[in-house]
């Protein structure tokens, strides 16, 4: 919110932008005071009178124009960043220059009649503040004397004319030639030692200055003022002021591709960073050809080095000696300390990591921006670079829409130089739309951090530990998979085997059964028997075994006594309601007389099968559902219609119990079907596990869509061309 106050207060908002806020403004009271609060620091800022005020404000103040300089100069300054300071009164005190050497010290300083401010500078650098508001920070190693870096504590002579009035009385010019300019204000500053011997600016580190402005205005530069032999100020050599970008805080920033996170609020997918990090992780693809821990650039026996280990454990170097290869350097490093990476990848929830497909390494894709090397920089350890900027993140945007890995190690691997140089060089590469970032003219941000080198290993180590992280966890959960799927279909095996077998068994029991209630109606004479006048045999089994087989009603007349003997099946059915809510349905039905049972497959929720007349029967319907079973049974009857019939949920337990307790009824020794329960769990988990799988890879899909610009959505699935 200050920074769009900042904004706003500087006329940065764009008209719609800046309507919307007003609005905002009308209904909010502390919006409101915020502003006058805000809008009076900056007066505060600059204006010497009114530092005080600064001091009684604790969120500290929002300058606004920033420029690197080497002498004198003409501060015309455009909107450079936004950045914050909290003053206080650890401000070096002026007072603490001797005033004899300030005495001294005015006899040298540059613009006549110009009243000087001293400030006492210790060795490692400090930041301090001009009477008219201007912030001058002078960073260690700022000045040369006699050509070599000068290490010591520096006097800093400043002068400032930031008002007119100012200028009025120093009888300064604003010529350049024979040219008028308009000015926003000029300074100059010199530095001495304690001694009071002249100090040089020391280039590759330069002095920085803040200079809080009343209005932006286009085409303002940089002049430097060189004195003619009158004494009178002629400003020369004019520059494009250079914008310094602004460092925040690595947690502030968003460097996901900009579609990415508004697909994931559409479908309300969660919310905390660890988890989108995980989620964009998984699409990593280092090596599309072969998607393996070697392709990613990883040795695993390689041993690592004692640099290496610095650059995983920090100043503890113990893994020179205790780990002997990369691949144990990286599964215990501490890499992962930031906020993004807290823990093992392998302590994600199944859940956070959302397994399915892969196929994304393994097809004709056009390039993408690999995750790991987004997420490797995504890390506290880079806050103060180049990388730490709102303008970075900006460029990031346009980053990921040239869908080019090596447009983004022009950045990565370049932290000492400023982003609009390297701007320019991806212009180089062909992508046009990078001019307009170039034309920022955005100085290096902290290019002396002698950190740098290190930050810049640390991040080929980082995308090294991110793409081992994603591989070791690709090839779990496609292991897992693997497991999955063998372990269902050897119970898929197993129950074909049993039904071929229950189907056996129950249909030699009804056999034997009907031959022994022929035998019953018709006598001894059952089986084969010989006319003696045409030597045909009649065999009475054949008979009775088309009727089991085909269950349909027969009658069989012995030949030599004329006795019959009927086999009598009557049709069965009914239909359970609902019947497309259920994954699967079976009817279990159990023949007292037998120790075998039928199981029914219905058709859309129908079932009809014909029922030994002689047998009294029980029925068991199961169906089976994502969270469980409904169930239905009937007891003791022996044909007839149904009708609709109704499921109720039942625990597992429950149905196991009752289907038992009807098999349990029957007259021979009851068989368990434990087993049968066992695989309609394992078939109702399975199509859990599969609905997963296709649901996770249509997600899949819909945010591929979205984090990467040059294919389309079906392109993982299909192998798809650029847009």
């Amino acid at each position: 919110m200050t920074r769009l106050i900042d904004q706003y207060l500087s006329g940065e908002l764009s008209s719609d932008d800046r309507r919307i806020f007003e609005e905002r403004m009308e209904s909010s009271e502390q919006l409101r005071q915020e502003v006058e609060t805000q809008r009076t620091i900056q007066e505060a800022a600059k204006r010497a009178a009114q530092r005080g005020e600064i001091k009684k404000v604790r969120k500290g103040y929002h300058l606004k124009r920033l420029l690197k300089w080497s002498s004198i100069g003409l501060s015309g300054i455009a909107l450079l960043f936004t950045a914050g300071y909290v003053v206080s009164n650890s401000m070096n005190d002026p007072s603490s220059v001797d005033e004899s050497l300030m005495n001294e010290l005015n006899d040298l300083a540059q613009i006549n009649d110009l009243p000087a401010q001293y400030f006492a500078i210790p060795e490692e650098g400090a930041l301090v503040m001009s009477e008219e508001g201007v912030l001058i920070s002078v960073p260690e190693g700022a000045f040369l004397l006699n050509g070599k870096v000068y290490k010591g504590a520096t006097v800093v002579q400043f002068q400032e004319a930031m008002k007119a009035s100012s200028i009025v009385k120093a009888g300064l010019s604003t010529m350049s030639g024979d040219r008028l300019l308009e000015t926003q204000g000029m300074f100059g500053v010199a530095g001495f030692t304690e001694e009071g011997q002249a100090l040089e600016f020391n280039p590759k580190v330069g002095v920085y200055i803040q200079v809080p402005v009343d209005e932006y205005k286009d085409g303002m530069q940089l002049f430097s003022g060189v004195k003619d032999a009158q004494g009178s100020i002629d400003w020369q050599n004019p520059v494009p002021l250079a914008k310094i970008p602004v460092p925040v805080d690595m947690s502030e920033l968003d460097f996901y591709p900009q579609a990415y996170e508004p697909y994931l609020n559409s479908v309300q997918w969660k919310k905390d960073k660890k988890s989108r990090d995980s989620l964009y992780l998984s699409f990593d693809c280092p090596d599309c050809e072969s998607a393996s821990v070697n392709a990613v650039g990883i040795v695993p026996h390689r041993r690592i080095t004692a640099e290496e280990s610095i650059y995983l454990y920090g100043s503890d170097a113990r893994a020179i000696d205790e780990l002997m290869t990369v691949e144990e350097a990286l599964q215990l490093s501490e890499w992962a300390e930031g906020p993004n990476w807290e823990g093992d990848f392998s302590a994600y929830s199944r859940d956070t990591l959302d397994w399915g497909i892969f196929d994304i390494c393994n097809s004709d894709l056009p390039m993408y921006v690999q995750p790991s090397n987004v997420l490797a920089f995504w890390n506290k350890k880079f806050n103060k670079t180049n990388l730490s900027t709102r303008e970075f993140e900006q460029r990031m945007r346009a980053i990921h829409g040239t869908c080019n890995n090596e447009v983004l190690k022009k950045y990565t691997s370049q932290l000492r130089k400023s982003l609009s140089d390297i701007d320019r060089q991806v212009v180089a590469m062909g992508y046009p739309e990078f001019e307009r970032f170039a034309a920022e003219n955005l100085a290096p941000l902290n290019p002396q951090n002698a950190h740098i080198d290190h930050l810049e290993k640390f991040y080929r180590t980082g995308i090294e530990k991110l793409q081992y992280r994603a591989e070791k966890w690709r090839e779990k959960e496609q292991n897992r998979q693997h497991n999955w799927d063998k372990e269902t279909n050897n119970q898929r095996d197993k129950e074909r085997t049993r039904t071929a077998q229950r189907e056996t068994d129950v249909l030699m029991e009804e056999f034997d059964f009907n031959m022994k209630d022929v035998k019953r109606q018709i006598g001894n004479s059952v089986g084969f028997t010989l006319t003696h006048g045409g030597g045909t045999i009649v065999n009475i089994d054949k008979y009775v075994w088309d009727a089991t087989v085909s269950r349909t009603s027969t009658t069989i007349t012995d030949p030599f006594t004329g006795k019959t003997a009927e086999i009598v099946y009557k049709d069965f059915s009914f239909e359970v309601e609902n019947a497309d809510k259920y994954i699967k349905l079976f009817a279990y039905v159990f023949p007292h007389e037998l120790n075998s049972y039928h199981r029914l497959d219905g058709k859309k929720g129908k079932f009809s099968f014909p029922l030994n007349n002689a047998i009294l029967y029980d029925v068991a319907v199961v169906g089976v559902k994502e969270n469980g079973y409904d169930y239905f049974q009937k007891q003791s009857f022996r044909q007839g219609d149904l009708g609709t019939v109704r499921l109720e949920h039942i625990s597992e337990a429950k149905m196991e119990a009752s289907i038992e307790q009807l098999n349990k009824k029957r007259n021979s020794k009851a068989i368990h079907i434990s087993d049968e329960i066992q695989w309609l769990t394992r078939e109702r988990a399975d199509y859990k596990e599969q609905k997963m799988r296709k649901e996770m890879a249509e997600f899949r899909s819909n945010v591929a869509g979205s984090l990467f610009p040059c294919m389309r959505t079906e392109t993982l699935h299909k192998g798809g061309q650029r847009q």
